[in-house]
């Protein structure tokens, strides 16, 4: 039971870090797409920037495909390229 009720508080826990990373996302793209009408993305090879196990974890968090198709999807929204 104790090992059930520690995982329902892990889960609302990591979901509200999820929420935050995403309205963080959210607005970040807004305020970019409002701003400039031409926006150029790096494209990033995640896969050997992963190689590092110091670093792995942080940057896997960072959301950075997230961030793309948000960017992406507003963008054609809002007629910016």
């Amino acid at each position: 039971r104790n090992w059930q009720k520690a995982n329902v508080a892990k889960n609302r826990y990591m979901s509200r870090i999820t929420n935050q990373r995403d309205d963080y996302l959210h607005k970040v793209t807004n305020q970019l797409v409002r701003e400039y009408d031409v926006i150029v993305i790096e494209d990033l090879k995640i896969k050997n920037m992963t190689k590092s196990h110091h670093l792995a974890r942080s940057i896997l968090r960072q959301s950075w495909g997230r961030f793309r198709a948000m960017l992406e999807y507003k963008c054609k929204k809002y007629g910016k390229i």
